[in-house]
């Protein structure tokens, strides 16, 4: 799948692959495969196979490669790439990632960088590659939010005391409003599972 319309944005750095990219993406996998799977299977004794478990994902390697060419400028390209290309004691950062059409994030630490110096060095020209892991395999677009209120007790008891006899409550004791539990419900739009 050609590259052109995917943009890699890792701690306000911007690479993609675009023709006119300062930092141009040429290789790129990861992100639309299913990461590994992980399964607790038990084998069937003096039976084939195992019995089924359910399968569940593993975390998700994301890698990006590319290069930079600049006569004027190479330098300073490979600085802004190691400045964001370092190791972060304070755990998973977004990776935001336009592909396919559409923009998704993901929580990611990076795990590995590197930026070649070869031959064509002399010219502007340097290769460079980055390795992300995500935890959490799944990716996520715009978060939904939403908000209640703390539980509040109040009365909220009914007492049924007789009915007609078809159903319908005519004595009853109340006691006041009924409590606000503070629980509320979240609907995912989207065509993937997500971690709650």
């Amino acid at each position: 799948m050609s590259q052109s319309d995917t943009i890699v944005n890792w701690r306000g750095l911007v690479m993609s692959g675009s023709v006119s990219a300062r930092h141009k993406i040429q290789a790129f996998e990861g992100w639309d495969e299913l990461p590994p799977d992980r399964r607790g299977s038990t084998p069937r004794p003096q039976a084939h196979g195992t019995f089924t478990a359910a399968s569940l994902s593993d975390e998700r390697t994301i890698t990006v490669g590319g290069a930079c060419y600049s006569r004027t400028e190479r330098d300073a390209m490979l600085a802004e790439l190691q400045a964001v290309m370092s190791w972060s004691e304070s755990g998973a950062e977004p990776l935001v990632i336009t592909h396919a059409g559409r923009t998704l994030t993901a929580d990611a630490q990076l795990t590995r960088f590197k930026a070649s110096v070869t031959s064509h060095w002399g010219g502007g020209h340097f290769p460079w590659a980055a390795e992300w892991v995500c935890s959490d395999p799944l990716r996520y677009a715009d978060p939904v939010s939403t908000s209640t209120v703390f539980p509040t007790p109040r009365g909220g008891l009914e007492y049924d005391l007789y009915t007609n006899g078809a159903g319908a409550d005519l004595g009853y004791l109340d006691y006041g409003l009924a409590s606000d539990t503070g629980r509320l419900t979240v609907t995912n739009t989207g065509t993937a599972a997500a971690s709650v």
